[in-house]
């Protein structure tokens, strides 16, 4: 049972399963207006949709932010073996269920290989990577994001030394 302190953290307003078309459950939460601009939250690891978000910051901010919990974290069953293609398309079932069109994404820690797939499968409107996990960098997960979604990922990993076969530039905005 998750237990919410009062005044710091803000309860969900409405929590549920949605069923997929293979009959699993994916879990989400969403905290904020059910009519504000929508952002789906994939959280990182050991977290699920219970992770916390500062009592009325996504109302004031006029934010509907739906977190999901990936499959094996918190009640969405696991899908061993699945790709990040495929949870792609677990959130594009989600999206279309809860009336998310395009909706910005935000990818939380070993959230971000997840939210990044969800990007290039063109589910998002916009993305944010927020201290994105090095595993996109790791030999075994860089096939499966495009060759400039591993540019970011230089420096202070433990493979950083190893050579790069996809590098881009990385944008930045105004500084």
């Amino acid at each position: 049972m998750m237990r919410v302190v009062s005044g710091l953290v803000a309860s969900p307003a409405r929590l549920g399963e949605s069923r997929l078309s293979d009959g699993r459950l994916l879990g989400w939460a969403e905290r904020g207006r059910p009519d504000g601009v929508p952002v789906l939250l994939c959280p990182g690891a050991a977290t699920s949709r219970w992770l916390g978000v500062g009592a009325g910051a996504v109302e004031a901010l006029g934010v509907r932010l739906v977190s999901v919990s990936r499959p094996g974290l918190g009640t969405s069953i696991p899908a061993p073996g699945r790709s990040f293609a495929e949870f792609a398309e677990d959130i594009r079932h989600l999206a279309a269920r809860r009336g998310l069109r395009r909706p910005a994404m935000v990818g939380n820690s070993q959230g971000g290989p997840f939210a990044l797939a969800c990007a290039v499968a063109g589910l998002t409107g916009a993305l944010a990577l927020v201290s994105g996990t090095d595993e996109v960098a790791a030999g075994t997960r860089q096939a499966a994001v495009p060759c400039w979604a591993s540019a970011p990922h230089r420096g202070g990993h433990a493979d950083a030394h190893q050579p790069r076969t996809h590098e881009a530039p990385v944008r930045r905005g105004p500084s």
